[in-house]
């Protein structure tokens, strides 16, 4: 009788193991990163199955040509940013050998910015908001890579616009 419920019991674990392999997602550990880029300080956390929440804070930089009246522009500040993402295709990567450990993975997010270009202020002078699709991939056991792309619209007191949301990353996780 033991034996046959030790059978049971270890046939159990084992079934109950390969599921918890099948749901990846499940037991993944909040992130504390920091980006060279920006620089900037990132926290990711999961909030379900298979989304997170990533909160942001860091220095901006903004290139650009105004013309010949302004010439070359270079702006630079404090920005914070909010987006929740929803990582998919998690199965396929796990049956192509794929890693999805530290949130590895293909990511549909919506992204809300709030810039402090100028200094002075004690408010934020623009809003950026809009969808985006990412990637973010873990380079060697500490490193990752963070890429995301979309359409966004700009706001600020003096107009609203169309703007494309870019974002690429490099950093160490904590």
């Amino acid at each position: 009788m033991r034996k046959v419920i030790f059978t049971c019991l270890l046939f159990l674990i084992s079934i109950s193991s390969s599921f918890a392999q099948n749901t990846p997602f499940d037991q993944q550990e909040n992130l504390l990163k920091l980006g060279l880029l920006g620089p900037n300080i990132e926290y990711e956390t999961q909030i379900a199955p298979e989304t997170t929440l990533r909160a942001e804070a860091g220095l901006s930089f903004s290139f650009g040509y105004g013309g010949n009246a302004i010439g070359w522009l270079f702006e630079y500040g404090f920005y914070a940013k909010a987006s929740p993402r929803w990582y998919y295709n998690l199965e396929n990567r796990l049956q192509d050998g794929k890693s999805v450990k530290k949130f590895s993975g293909n990511h549909l997010s919506f992204v809300s910015m709030a810039f402090m270009n100028n200094l002075t202020q004690n408010e934020p002078n623009q809003y950026i908001f809009g969808p985006a699709w990412g990637l973010q991939r873990n380079i060697g056991s500490n490193w990752y890579l963070n890429l995301e792309i979309g359409p966004g619209i700009s706001i600020s007191k003096e107009e609203t616009q169309f703007v494309p949301i870019i974002g690429l990353d490099i950093g160490i996780q904590l």
